[in-house]
């Protein structure tokens, strides 16, 4: 399992409009990027895309950068698939 610090540090790099597709391949079925959250850390996810409704601005730093964080947990996943 990759350090904490190199999911924050890759996920602080990561555009937006990716994190929205990455949290979107979280919800596919099998998929490495799904099986690296907890189901809590999908439903969080799916709950502040939903709130973000594609647009950082409508989340609190707080949020952006939780999102940040669980798309970059689930991205770090897919690649090593």
């Amino acid at each position: 399992m990759p350090a904490a610090t190199s999911i924050v540090t890759t996920a602080k790099r990561i555009p937006w409009k990716r994190v929205l597709l990455v949290a979107q391949l979280v919800y596919v079925k099998g998929s490495a990027a799904s099986k690296a959250l907890t189901p809590a850390e999908r439903q969080r996810l799916l709950d502040l895309v939903k709130k973000s409704q594609g647009r950082p601005s409508n989340l609190t730093e707080k949020e952006r950068a939780r999102v940040r964080e669980l798309a970059g947990k689930a991205l770090v996943a897919a690649r090593r698939a």
